[in-house]
């Protein structure tokens, strides 16, 4: 058929097929989510129900928490990102703008625990703190036998000629024997007087210094730690690279980021996950529906020309 010298029929089928492929390529893509559920006549349920999608969802759940955890989010790619050369300047960075901004404080360092953690949670943990910082120096007190080491001196300063001031005359009737009799008698007393006593005593020292540290201005501390800026640095950048060299892969594993995903992707909605993809993938998706038709056009015209 020809019209006004334009030959229709040669263009009949490129324009076909164009369509055909624009609206099999659209449906193609609709059948990935849709329908959600599957359909049935009588008992059988019709092929391509539900669609891909929520057909395989579990599946590609697990997929995609695979390919995440093992190719993406791995112990390697967060070594390189984390153990960057631009962390370890951020970390140094942040080590300046604290010291600066506590130089400028004009608050206590209770109050900055105060701050960080609560009042009363600030109370818990001294009173924690106080007592297990008073009981392992008291046990440390303990082994010393300090009844041994104070009798051991004492016989020492006696023999040295202490004992002949203090006896007088009398210190020639007095014998190494008799010294170390005494020294003998002496030992338990004192090593159960530190029993008895020393823990209260210890613990009232220690509360002490816990009440003076808390006490301090924050400006003081930071001004010391000023002049130690560079080793301060240094140091939080070792502890920070030793953490993650030694402890990321039992973080990862603890967290199992595979199964997050797999868990998070079949807790959507199907719609939901629909609106996700369609709002990742939505230029390419339009670009297949296209190429289908530019397809069609073109099969049409070969089929016109052979």
């Amino acid at each position: 058929m020809e019209m006004n010298g334009v030959n229709w029929d040669f263009l009949v089928g490129p324009l076909v097929g164009s369509i055909i492929g624009y609206i099999t390529n659209g449906i193609a893509i609709k059948m990935l989510f849709r329908p959600l559920k599957p359909l049935y006549i009588g008992g059988l349920r019709l092929p391509f129900t539900p669609g891909v999608i929520p057909r395989e969802k579990g599946r590609i759940a697990k997929s995609i928490g695979r390919v995440v955890a093992r190719e993406l989010i791995n112990e390697e790619v967060l070594s390189q990102h984390l153990l960057k050369e631009e962390i370890y300047v951020q970390l140094k960075m942040k080590v300046s703008e604290g010291i600066n901004k506590g130089i400028e404080s004009e608050k206590l360092l209770g109050d900055l625990g105060e701050q960080l953690i609560g009042d009363e949670n600030l109370e818990q943990v001294g009173v924690s703190l106080e007592e297990k910082l008073s009981k392992s120096i008291y046990e440390r007190v303990v082994e010393l036998n300090l009844g041994n080491l104070a009798t051991k001196k004492l016989l020492e300063e006696l023999r040295n000629g202490l004992g002949q001031s203090l006896l007088g005359p009398l210190s020639m009737f007095v014998s190494d024997s008799m010294l170390e009799g005494v020294a003998h008698k002496i030992e338990p007393v004192i090593n159960k007087l530190v029993q008895d006593e020393g823990r209260p005593v210890i613990q009232s020292m220690v509360h002490q210094e816990i009440s003076k540290f808390l006490n301090k201005p924050i400006k003081e501390i930071a001004l010391y730690l000023q002049e130690y800026q560079q080793s301060l640095e240094l140091g939080v950048i070792t502890v920070y690279s030793q953490l993650i060299k030694k402890h990321l892969s039992k973080a990862l594993y603890t967290l199992n980021i595979e199964e997050i995903v797999e868990e998070r992707i079949n807790a959507f909605d199907t719609l939901e996950l629909e609106r996700i993809i369609l709002e990742v993938m939505e230029k390419e998706l339009k670009a297949i529906v296209w190429l289908g038709a530019l397809l069609g056009a073109i099969m049409g015209l070969v089929m016109n020309i052979v």
